[in-house]
């Protein structure tokens, strides 16, 4: 659904761009899933996750908010909360009793008593609220004005039962039902199987995956369905989420929680052995480090964070996606800043890494000039990483001038020189912490 995620730790080599650079080539590397188990014998109806290092968590006891900086903070306890929205600058939350939240605790707006809001998202200064027996809601998420109701009597719709809504990257709504999905653009509804209670939605590059209790479908930009191949075990029951990870491997939360291989139609179940527990996942979402986040009836929170351990040797060059700069500047942009943070977050978890931090420019200017500037744009990682906690003891940084150049310095290409490299040295024990 609505993925805003990142946050805890960086897996050492996942978050790498394709020219990545391995200290040795006699390097191996491996990858271990260990599970951690947060907010126990609660149950966690929704995840919501952000540019912002942050991961929103509606329970039947209230609204949290995670950070790698500090750890579990309560939002409210009002009651619990069904469904959670991101606007950009702060959350929206649903409660079972119909009234929705703004974390800013000046913006509220109240349902009918009773009503059961399963979904919501938010487009442009609307709100839209689904539920689970009178259809669709839009409200100003400004002046806290109700502007439309959408049933079937007055739309596309074919039932008021909405599990769904979803807003794609085209700035199209998918509005999923107890009888078929409807895409709605520029006030244009289009219905969509309708015959088919489609109940969770993941969008992957430009395409839309829907699934429904009896199929699953890839939808292309022109809106072409395709029926796709879902081996039996994949899932079990209603199936409430879905999720892509980085490797096109799709997570499936229903009565069974599964991981299923696409390509080799293979399915891995998360179970008890995986320390994870047999009850029902009610959603899922992965974070930009990759970790995986699963919320259950009644068992809590579980994080599957994917180690990569390293032998032979334990240091890893790489650069980070984003870590770039612009022509002549060695100030440390938005995305950037966004890119340290998860590099932040796996220092913090692992206290014996050491880094060292090495600057580079394109090959245009003088030398001395390329040294200066790549020192600066090391020096100002170095910095960064220093004022969100990271001992200086740690760090090392230095400039590389036009050293090692990626690419070539045409124009559309030399961006891709004016970077930072990170190398992280580890200790043996690595996997252990």
């Amino acid at each position: 659904m609505n993925r805003i995620m990142s946050f805890i730790k960086l897996p050492l080599v996942l978050s790498v761009l394709t020219f990545i650079t391995i200290g040795l080539s006699a390097q191996k590397t491996r990858s271990v899933e260990k599970c951690h188990q947060f907010l126990r014998n609660v149950t966690v109806n929704c995840l919501l996750t952000d540019d912002f290092d942050m991961l929103w968590v509606g329970t039947d006891m209230g609204f949290y908010i995670f950070n790698s900086y500090e750890g579990v903070r309560t939002l409210h306890e009002e009651g619990a909360v069904t469904a959670i929205a991101f606007d950009g600058n702060s959350a929206w939350s649903a409660l079972s009793s119909g009234r929705v939240l703004n974390t800013d605790k000046t913006r509220e707006i109240s349902l009918e008593n009773g009503t059961t809001i399963t979904s919501m998202v938010v487009k442009g200064r609307d709100l839209w609220i689904g539920t689970k027996k009178k259809g669709v809601f839009v409200y100003d998420a400004e002046s806290l004005e109700q502007k439309s109701h959408f049933r079937k009597s007055n739309s596309e719709l074919r039932s008021d039962e909405i599990n769904f809504i979803h807003k794609d990257m085209g700035n199209a709504l998918w509005i999923g039902s107890s009888l078929g999905v409807c895409h709605v653009l520029n006030n244009t509804w289009k219905l969509y199987k309708g015959n088919e209670s489609i109940t969770a939605l993941e969008e992957k590059d430009g395409e839309i995956w829907l699934m429904s209790n009896r199929g699953l479908w890839k939808v292309d930009q022109e809106r072409k369905w395709k029926n796709m191949v879902l081996r039996r075990g994949a899932r079990k029951g209603r199936v409430n989420n879905m999720f892509f990870d980085e490797t096109d491997r799709l997570y499936i939360a229903s009565d069974v929680f599964t991981r299923y291989n696409l390509d080799t139609k293979s399915v891995t179940s998360y179970n008890k052995k995986k320390g994870y527990t047999n009850d029902k996942t009610l959603c899922i979402g992965i974070d930009q480090s990759g970790d995986v986040w699963a919320g259950t009836a009644q068992k809590g929170l579980f994080r599957f964070k994917v180690i990569q351990e390293i032998f032979e040797d334990s240091s890893a060059v790489f650069t980070l996606n984003n870590l770039f700069f612009e022509d002549d500047s060695y100030e440390l942009t938005y995305n950037t800043k966004m890119e340290l943070n998860k590099l932040i977050g796996y220092l913090k978890q692992n206290n014996s890494a050491t880094i060292d931090i090495i600057g580079y420019t394109n090959g245009l200017p003088d030398n001395e000039y390329c040294n200066w500037l790549s020192t600066w744009r090391a020096r100002k990682v170095f910095e960064y990483m220093s004022a969100y906690g990271i001992s200086k003891t740690r760090m090392e940084y230095s400039g590389n001038g036009k050293g090692n150049p990626l690419v070539s310095d045409e124009p559309k290409e030399r961006n891709k020189n004016q970077r930072v490299e990170i190398k992280v040295t580890e200790s043996d024990d690595l996997a252990e912490h």
